[in-house]
């Protein structure tokens, strides 16, 4: 006997006896920092692995701009940061196959979502226009091609590979993954907390708004002295009690090295909360808050780092952590920049904060956040907090979504044709709101 695989109209593969129950596919989110691979039995349904491994791209830059200038200013940069993720990918999948036994041999589709960046570089597309206004991808449609085509190799050379379509400028595909998990009714705003910050208000059967803002990486512990990511070691919740007692949890139980995004955050709201930094955001040198605390347990934490740079120390010894007055000026920046994007979108579809159905926060990092740490410092707008929910990785789950079912990769393309996609850089009222927003209004 022979069997036919299949997908739709299109003959994908013939192989010999009955191999019919042996069918896997992968759903891939390619994120900037990390790749995210699911393996499922496409004849049960059932998720049989799952693995993670850093984006090889990540020693060419942090972040997509960083990448985009290395294919602008390298020859072989394009062809580089295409190997590099093609080889992650592979990876993933030889480490799957060792646990699934027979998936190189019956992985016939493949789903991927990621960001504009991430779809280009996978495919081996030039991104040189997301560098620029208008930031314009070269397609913004779904992409089908065969495995051979797009350079994977632990996979069946003519397995069939979809990267989900892009919603327009740094918007990709991971937020139409992350979109088909919002109710078709009522009108939800969602935030993809990162170093880009996608925003979408909408639902998913009227159609969304939706932008990016570049909130740099202050979020995710770039750009902040003892910033680091979410490892061993940072520092990724902390408060002060009433009586000036600073508590915190570090990662790994073991000395604190750091401090992770959700660490910042917490930090920041506490400093707020005791009166240590005002609504300027200005830390208070150890002499003025003395003038109303004496007896405080925080002075012995406020100390200058360099001549014109206060700061308030978690941690002192031979490596210590602490939060700087030029720290938290980063965070004014990147917490204004996300806050004015929803309230602009907000604005333009009509509706006000308190009026939204729900609030969802997307990703890892939307999941390990203090919302009410970060409703305190202005990085979320005024939406009532019983809204608010995270979802983890909705993008993970939604390119599962799509492998799974085929209805679904039809509503993407349904909620690709009723977005609209609002470049934020050219909005008077953005750069308002970012304006007005730029302080901490402390909620009384």
């Amino acid at each position: 006997p022979l069997t036919f695989i299949r997908c739709g109209g299109t003959l994908l593969g013939v192989q010999r006896g009955d191999t019919a129950r042996r069918l896997f596919g992968a759903a891939v989110d390619i994120g900037t920092t990390t790749v995210a691979m699911y393996i499922y039995d496409l004849t049960t349904g059932a998720l049989l692995h799952t693995g993670s491994a850093l984006n090889g791209q990540i020693r060419y830059g942090a972040d997509v701009i960083a990448r985009i200038q290395h294919v602008i200013e390298h020859a072989d940069g394009l062809a580089a940061l295409n190997r590099a993720v093609l080889d992650t990918v592979d990876g993933l999948l030889a480490a799957a196959a060792a646990a699934v036994p027979g998936l190189s041999d019956d992985l016939w589709q493949l789903v991927f979502c990621g960001n504009s960046t991430m779809q280009h570089l996978f495919l081996g597309v030039d991104p040189s226009a997301l560098g620029a206004e208008p930031f314009a991808s070269v397609t913004a449609d779904a992409v089908r091609a065969s495995a051979g085509e797009i350079g994977l190799q632990n996979c069946p050379p003519d397995a069939l590979v979809e990267f989900l379509p892009l919603l327009g400028g740094f918007v990709g595909a991971d937020t139409t993954a992350v979109l088909l998990g919002v109710p078709e009714e009522g009108v939800h705003l969602v935030i993809d907390l990162g170093t880009n910050g996608e925003i979408a208000v909408g639902n998913a059967h009227d159609g969304f708004l939706t932008s990016s803002t570049a909130c740099g990486p202050a979020l995710e512990g770039g750009s902040i002295e003892c910033g680091m990511r979410g490892a061993e070691g940072a520092i990724d919740h902390a408060d002060i009690t009433p009586d000036g007692e600073l508590r915190f949890h570090v990662l790994g139980g073991g000395e604190a090295k750091g401090l992770c995004g959700s660490g910042i955050i917490d930090m920041t709201a506490a400093l707020l909360r005791c009166g240590l930094v005002d609504m300027t955001g200005r830390l208070l040198p150890r002499e003025e808050y003395a003038a109303e605390h004496p007896d405080s347990p925080l002075l012995d934490r406020l100390a200058p780092v360099g001549e014109y740079n206060n700061a308030f120390f978690l941690t002192r010894g031979e490596h210590p952590v602490y939060l700087s007055q030029d720290d938290i000026r980063q965070i004014q920046l990147a917490k204004s920049s996300i806050c004015a994007g929803c309230l602009t979108l907000c604005r333009e579809r009509g509706v006000a904060p308190e009026q939204l159905d729900s609030l969802i926060l997307a990703g890892a990092f939307g999941n390990y956040i203090d919302v009410d740490s970060a409703l305190y410092i202005g990085l979320l707008p005024a939406v009532p907090r019983g809204k608010i929910a995270a979802v983890g990785n909705g993008a993970g789950s939604g390119v599962c979504r799509c492998l799974l079912d085929r209805a679904e990769s039809a509503r993407c393309g349904h909620i690709r044709a009723v977005t609209r996609h609002v470049e934020l850089n050219a909005s008077a009222e953005f750069m308002e709101q970012y304006i007005m927003n730029m302080n901490f209004n402390v909620p009384l």
